[in-house]
């Protein structure tokens, strides 16, 4: 069956097999494969030529989170693997809210508003904003009024996965980040994911070492 779903061409098949799919019934663990293989896909299509600031596929991004909440979080869900392949479908490629809910549901799509700075058109959730800091602004609050744990752990494998891959950054983009993460996403992590708190600190402390090497 594995085989037919064509996860195998991701390295992140071996993790979701042992550690989501093992004890499942065999109709249960097809449906949910092919859930994740239609977001892996979709998500890999779509983001085919977006690179990031160091010119590696973006798409590779998204798989580490994915791998974070498979390997370094408790409790990994398939939802929460499914929302780490698509968590930045909105803010960087064209793909509209109406794709998504046909694709993968109407609570997938409500998670990953949640999860997104920009939406290509208004919703409850997200407004066009004259200018980056009023969008801001309203983005954290939105996450730190959040409760859905799914969400929650997918915002913090994803700001995991930027503070160990910022290589390419100036040193200022690296102290915003920083900073951003301390008043925002340390929070979150201390209310609900202690593992992830741990991890964020120690980013955090690796990257304040570097910057006052270079000074």
């Amino acid at each position: 069956m594995a085989n037919t779903l064509k996860l195998k061409d991701s390295y992140l098949f071996g993790l979701i097999e042992n550690r989501l799919l093992l004890d499942l019934p065999e109709k249960e663990k097809e449906n949910k494969l092919k859930l994740m293989q239609r977001a892996y896909w979709f998500s890999k299509a779509k983001f085919e030529w977006i690179f990031r600031d160091n010119w590696e596929p973006y798409f590779r991004h998204l798989e580490r989170t994915a791998e974070i909440i498979l390997k370094e979080f408790p409790n990994p869900t398939v939802d929460k693997v499914v929302l780490a392949l698509l968590h930045d479908i909105f803010e960087d490629t064209a793909t509209y809210p109406e794709t998504i809910k046909m694709m993968f549901g109407n609570e997938i799509l409500e998670k990953l508003f949640i999860l997104s700075k920009d939406v290509k058109q208004e919703t409850q959730l997200y407004q066009n904003f004259s200018n980056k800091t009023d969008r801001n602004k309203k983005y954290f609050e939105r996450l730190l009024n959040c409760s859905d744990k799914d969400v929650i752990d997918v915002k913090l494998a994803d700001r995991i996965d930027n503070l160990r891959t910022m290589e390419a950054w100036s040193n200022d983009k690296i102290k915003k980040k920083i900073q951003e993460t301390k008043d925002y996403i340390l929070p979150l992590a201390d209310k609900y994911n202690l593992v992830a708190k741990r991890l964020l600190l120690k980013e955090i402390a690796k990257l304040e070492m570097k910057l006052n090497l270079d000074n």
